[in-house]
């Protein structure tokens, strides 16, 4: 009996020292030579297969290559209007858009697309409304004159004169912030250019087409007595405006409305001169039920607004029904109220009567 129990006792213990041997060999993983692979070495995931993408066209940037023909014309993207001639070489077409730069001319591809101007677009745009309007005036046998309304926005009278010929240009390509009445003067030209942000410009030298040049000062100094719009050099190549002749656009009397132009001919007793520049902008109609937002182009009057703005008023509980972008800034404007609000500061002004009355209207016809 004490044999057969040594028996089992030790067919027992064999069997539990096996046991013993299989669970420490699998809580103990070796490495792929059998080491232990327990060392401090990055642990590599395992393989997976990457998976499957559709596949996509690859993406290609818009072809810029100008394409020939070559045309020599006044608006840009418009090859039925305005177009002097077309080239197979692009060098030819940039030639003679340089002869004749006094036009506005520039230089388009097959597709309508700008490749070259001798100035800046603007610059190009108010010399072809500088030649336009001159053309007119003429055409239809204008006098000399103080028109009783700016013939920009009414011609009836036929009648012109120095600032009125500048006027009109300027209108024509935006700058439609100007009084109905007369329109703009001598005398209150310069303190207009300054109200819109324009470029003074101080030394003849400096001149670039398009400008407004102010000759003979008055006896106050105040303004001058005679401007006219400047065309650039007699010679495109020839950059630099000396004490030579060079070419402007001024109806500063019958003879000049009579007579094609630009003309070509020194610049005396200068004053001083003012450079156009565009202010660009949005409005938004801020509503539960839509969002409208328009592109307001030439934003010279929001421009005037936010310039003349009283600031420093309460913002109180104001509902803010527009958003304007003005030359990159953001404002919010409240209409009944008139305020406007600069969101970077958070300071609140008060825009002038006159803008909250033109703006009713524009806003109405913009979201009729």
């Amino acid at each position: 009996m004490k044999r057969k129990l040594s028996s089992v006792l030790l067919a027992c213990l064999l069997l539990a020292v096996l046991l013993t041997g299989e669970l420490l060999a699998g809580c103990k993983p070796s490495g792929p030579s059998g080491e232990d692979s327990s060392a401090d070495t990055p642990t590599e995931a395992p393989a997976t297969e990457a998976p499957t993408e559709p596949e996509t066209e690859p993406e290609t940037e818009e072809d810029t290559t100008p394409v020939a023909p070559f045309s020599v014309c006044l608006y840009t993207g418009d090859l039925e209007n305005g177009v002097s001639g077309t080239y197979e070489s692009l060098d030819e077409a940039i030639g003679a858009a340089q002869k004749k730069a006094y036009l506005g001319l520039r230089v388009c591809d097959a597709n309508g697309r700008l490749v070259y101007a001798p100035y800046t677009e603007l610059q190009c745009d108010l010399l072809r409304e500088a030649k336009w309007v001159t053309d007119y005036v003429r055409e239809n046998r204008f006098k000399y004159g103080d028109a009783p309304i700016n013939p920009a926005m009414d011609c009836s009278a036929k009648l012109v004169s120095c600032d009125r010929l500048v006027e009109w240009v300027y209108y024509r390509v935006g700058f439609t912030d100007q009084p109905k009445s007369h329109g703009l003067v001598v005398s209150n030209f310069f303190p207009w250019c300054e109200q819109h942000g324009f470029e003074k410009i101080t030394k003849v030298r400096d001149l670039q087409p398009g400008d407004l040049v102010g000759v003979r000062p008055s006896a106050n100094g105040q303004y001058p007595e005679h401007v006219f719009m400047f065309a650039g050099p007699t010679n495109y190549e020839r950059s630099y405006v000396g004490r030579g002749n060079c070419l402007r656009y001024d109806c500063g009397s019958d003879t000049r409305i009579q007579s094609v132009q630009p003309f070509n001919e020194p610049i005396n007793d200068f004053m001083c001169a003012y450079r156009p520049v565009i202010h660009t902008g949005s409005l938004t109609k801020l509503s539960k039920d839509m969002t409208l937002t328009l592109d307001i182009g030439p934003a010279c009057e929001w421009f005037v607004a936010v310039r003349d703005a009283v600031w420093g008023q309460d913002d109180m509980d104001a509902d803010y029904n527009y958003a304007v972008t003005i030359d990159g800034k953001d404002y919010l404007y409240e209409e009944s109220k008139g305020i406007i609000k600069d969101v970077e500061t958070g300071n609140v002004g008060e825009v002038p009567r006159a803008f909250r009355t033109s703006f009713r209207d524009s806003s109405r016809r913009m979201f009729k």
